[in-house]
């Protein structure tokens, strides 16, 4: 969506095309040291999807900086899309590759290592699983995030109340008491996810929290410091991925809850 949206805004009030392709390809050392650097990388075979555009292209200054979080040559309040993007590579231990010019265009070409099916990968048969207990406070500003994350929780077994800001989160916690869990998005308006969870903690220090977002666990938790979390959940995510993390965080917090409890 980001870089279809950046490929739009290229074309601006143009006539031109925007492109999406997919494929596989085998990429060398030397490529891969020529592309956007992630990570040591191996050589072989990448999968790729491709978005093109034949818009306005970027200068060499511009293709300097596209990747550094609110740098933009549009209005103010753009500029995370392409670090989100970068973000989301990383987590998926791909890599980026782009060529742009001016009045020549923009291609982009996100490179994804291959999954390997194996006995142990390939989908197990569905099973009648028991019902999870617990209560979750959803907050996110994207509404189809919200409503996802709401189904998924219920159909496992959770009650879930969900917001679209910190403050209604706060209104919420505050209100309908108490909630085991928050599953919180990391980039907001208005309130911020730290400012959010530091009032959730002071109606309730035991909430736990499980932070989501498109960006890499690393640069994430430098935004919270020494504010404790239970758990990082990567955008985009599958609901067994949810479902582990939620789990996980609340043994925590019934940990932390008995060990309150026995020192009363």
């Amino acid at each position: 969506m980001n870089l279809i949206t950046n490929a739009s805004d290229a074309l601006g009030e143009h006539v031109g095309t925007i492109t999406v392709s997919t494929g596989a390809m085998q990429v060398d050392r030397l490529e891969l040291a020529r592309i956007q650097p992630l990570e040591d990388l191996p050589a072989g075979e990448y999968v790729f999807v491709e978005v093109a555009d034949t818009g306005c292209g970027m200068d060499a200054e511009t293709r300097a900086r596209i990747f550094e979080p609110f740098f933009t040559t549009k209005f103010t309040g753009r500029g995370l899309g392409l670090a989100a993007v970068q973000g989301i590579m990383r987590g998926h231990h791909g890599a980026i590759q782009f060529t742009s010019a001016p009045n020549q265009g923009t291609t982009f070409r996100l490179l994804f290592p291959p999954l390997v099916i194996t006995s142990e990968t390939a989908p197990a048969v569905v099973q009648l699983e028991l019902k999870d207990h617990g209560k979750i406070l959803i907050v996110d500003d994207e509404a189809t995030v919200r409503q996802i994350s709401v189904e998924v929780l219920q159909y496992f077994g959770y009650e879930t109340a969900s917001a679209e800001s910190g403050a209604r989160a706060v209104e919420l916690a505050a209100a309908y008491p108490p909630f085991d869990c928050v599953l919180l998005d990391l980039t907001m308006p208005g309130l911020s996810s730290e400012e959010t969870l530091r009032a959730l903690r002071r109606l309730d220090a035991t909430i736990g929290v499980v932070l989501m977002t498109g960006y890499s666990e690393q640069d994430a938790a430098q935004r919270f410091g020494n504010i404790p979390l239970n758990g990082f959940l990567q955008k985009p995510f599958t609901p067994y991925e949810l479902r582990r993390h939620i789990q996980t965080a609340l043994t925590q917090i019934q940990a932390q809850r008995r060990l309150s409890a026995t020192a009363f």
